[in-house]
């Protein structure tokens, strides 16, 4: 009459409510009882009957003890109340919720650098072994950037985090499972990055000739020249370059390039509506920015927005920046364009400062 099946589970918390699942085939069933028992001493727990015609028995919370293993069956029910015989035993126990966490980071930290190293500790009250675990970068928007990929290392538990984007923010957040089965999250803990800048001492480096009688001075600044079309540049107030004319533009072809991934902040005024404000370049792939104005559903006045356009070959790739009142001319604007993983960001703030 019943074909049964109970499933197993994974261990859980018995502080809170748990559903155990079953499978069933034959009459429609009305009720299921479920049996548990103290695995070690076989004796009866747990005895309940829900009516319900739904394959599943809900637990309440606190009827079991953590730090326990126990077995159960169950039986269902039909409309004329005949029984199905017992299902098969399942095994199972109940701990408290672990705890995964990091040991070197807080809630809003500032990273320094564009890598990282979190450290990261498990606990468990009743001795509930940890079986692996990850560790996950999120972007502002919780869209994730990187994974470590499954660790199994449980001694001296760390992961290396690198391409953190300077004045980014990130959730940093670890997950795992434990021997039994159990979910153990960290949570999402927001940092922020902004790299130490070394002032200009500590990028040019001295060398003593005492012999010669002169000093070697050794710098890493690499300088980036433009040519401007047409020539020769105009400046505005020694701050910036004037590309209002058409067909005004700087072209950098030596001393820049583009390589994975990246963060380009670039400032600018003065725009026109549906005007490309830079072009890149690399290989076959393209890096369109445009400066656009227009009313928006819910707006009563224009906004404005950037919009990123990345082709290549076969594919391409569009982002838009989110909505700011339109400038003033003279307002210089900051857009800052990011690839990560080949998945590109752009932003637009409007500092009121004024070239």
């Amino acid at each position: 009459m019943f074909q049964l099946l109970l499933y197993q589970s994974n261990a859980w918390d018995a502080k809170y409510e748990h559903t155990l699942s079953f499978r069933v085939s034959g009459d429609q069933i009305f009720k299921n009882r479920l049996i548990i028992r103290d695995n070690s001493s076989n004796s009866i727990i747990y005895d309940t009957t829900q009516t319900t015609m739904q394959t599943k028995h809900t637990i309440a919370p606190n009827i079991l003890t953590n730090g326990t293993c126990y077995n159960a069956e169950l039986q269902v029910f039909n409309k004329e109340n005949i029984a199905s015989s017992m299902s098969n035993r399942i095994v199972f126990y109940c701990y408290t919720t672990p705890v995964l966490r990091f040991t070197n980071i807080v809630e809003n930290q500032i990273i320094r650098s564009s890598s990282y190293i979190p450290t990261l500790e498990y606990t468990q009250n009743e001795g509930e072994l940890l079986n692996e675990y990850q560790v996950i970068l999120y972007d502002i928007h919780h869209t994730q950037v990187y994974q470590t990929g499954i660790l199994y290392t449980l001694e001296n538990m760390k992961a290396h985090i690198s391409n953190l984007s300077d004045n980014a923010k990130y959730y940093l957040r670890a997950v795992g499972k434990t021997l039994n089965g159990m979910d153990v999250d960290s949570g999402y803990i927001p940092i922020s990055v902004e790299y130490i800048h070394p002032s200009l001492y500590a990028i040019v480096s001295l060398e003593n000739n005492p012999v010669k009688k002169h000093i070697k001075i050794q710098s890493n600044i690499i300088p980036i020249e433009g040519i401007i079309t047409p020539e020769p540049a105009i400046y505005i107030n020694e701050k910036a370059i004037d590309l209002t004319a058409d067909g005004t533009n700087v072209v950098f072809n030596d001393g820049f390039c583009i390589e994975d991934n990246f963060t380009l902040e670039y400032k600018d005024c003065g725009f026109k509506n549906t005007q490309c404000l830079l072009l890149l370049t690399e290989g076959n792939k393209k890096i369109e920015l445009f400066y656009r104005e227009g009313k928006f559903s819910g707006d009563i006045n224009q906004k404005a927005y950037t919009w990123l356009k990345v082709t290549d070959r076969t594919t391409i790739y569009i982002s838009a920046s989110e909505l700011i009142d339109i400038p003033l001319p003279t307002e210089l604007l900051h857009i800052w364009i990011r690839r990560i993983n080949n998945l590109y960001d752009v932003k637009m703030t409007n500092t009121k400062e004024v070239v």
